[in-house]
């Protein structure tokens, strides 16, 4: 599997409806374990078997901002929040 998570990831979401907000959140969260953590897996969740594991990715370059990622965290939860106040 040849796998770069800086250019082959990515989402197109709304983020004026609460399932665009919640789906760009799981993204981002996803896409920031991937360059903290390095590896990605496929498990079978009926046989919990490993399919597949990338090779550790290590980006050069790159710097990870964690207050960046935490401020971008808080926005989008504040507006998934503000989904749920606003009345139907």
């Amino acid at each position: 599997m040849l796998f770069d998570p800086l250019v082959d990831m990515g989402i197109q979401t709304d983020l004026n409806t609460r399932e665009g907000v919640e789906k760009q959140i799981q993204f981002d969260r996803f896409h920031w374990c991937m360059l903290r953590n390095g590896h990605l897996e496929i498990w079978d969740e009926t046989t919990n078997c490993l399919m597949g594991r990338t090779r550790a990715y290590i980006p050069k370059n790159v710097m990870i901002n964690s207050k960046w990622f935490r401020e971008h965290m808080e926005e989008l939860e504040a507006t998934r929040k503000s989904f749920d106040e606003t009345p139907h």
